[in-house]
């Protein structure tokens, strides 16, 4: 049944305004737009935010393949869970890690192509399903991951952070990625991120 309501979502995702796509689709007032198939967890109260932090890391290496990302975005929280069933199985306590890889909006139709294969493949279910993006003036980013388990103790850590993170943010003033960067309400971190909860490319 996931697989063939995700495939629906496939064949209707081919225009913004056909209702079966825009129920998974969101424009913030400053112009941002989100795709996920948990949506409505954008909009939630966010974590404490000070707890959150984020990095860009620029792609490296030789430019060789059409399309080209232009690096990867990190928003991560900085204090563990305290979420004792995970810990009884993995010993440790779990860290959520949002990770988005950001491309040129001239790429849109590939990264919209793989987000949708991303859902189709994730053998989670909604609100766990990977494939999440979003667009801020000329820029994609997207999220990799086949499943995105920010879920712990009952709550989605990740996506209504995120959602608070870019809602202020005025795509009308971005000419750059450091012009998004400049809006967020999170601040950068001082290290790199460890290893995280949800999967993507470098």
């Amino acid at each position: 049944m996931k697989r063939v309501f995700l495939l629906f979502t496939i064949c209707c995702a081919a225009q913004l305004n056909n209702r079966a796509f825009a129920q998974y689709a969101k424009v913030f007032p400053g112009g941002t737009l989100i795709f996920s198939s948990a949506l409505r967890n954008y909009s939630d109260p966010p974590d404490t935010l000070a707890l959150w932090n984020y990095q860009f890391k620029p792609a490296a290496g030789a430019k060789t393949d059409s399309v080209q990302p232009l690096g990867t975005l990190f928003l991560w929280r900085n204090k563990p869970i305290n979420d004792r069933d995970y810990f009884s199985i993995y010993k440790s306590f779990p860290t959520p890690l949002f990770k988005f890889t950001v491309y040129n909006i001239t790429d849109s139709a590939y990264c919209e192509k793989e987000a949708l294969r991303g859902m189709v493949m994730s053998n989670c279910l909604p609100p766990d399903v990977g494939g999440d993006y979003f667009i801020i003036g000329n820029y994609f980013f997207i999220n990799y991951g086949l499943c995105i388990p920010c879920r712990f103790l009952g709550t989605d850590y990740c996506r209504p952070v995120l959602g608070a993170v870019l809602k202020p943010i005025d795509a009308r003033h971005v000419t750059s990625l450091n012009d998004i960067f400049k809006q967020f309400i999170v601040k950068v971190g001082e290290r790199s991120p460890g290893r995280g909860v949800s999967s993507g490319k470098d």
